[in-house]
């Protein structure tokens, strides 16, 4: 008899600027500021 087991998930990337080039302080920066400064 074999059991049916669910896969496993993924885990979670360890950054939530995993895959970026940036470090994620110039990241933090840009939409601080793209927050703060966007007039459209």
């Amino acid at each position: 008899m074999r059991l049916l087991t669910r896969p496993r998930p993924w885990p979670p990337p360890k950054s939530a600027f995993a895959g970026f080039r940036s470090p994620a302080e110039v990241i933090v920066v840009a939409v601080r500021w793209y927050l703060r400064y966007n007039s459209v």
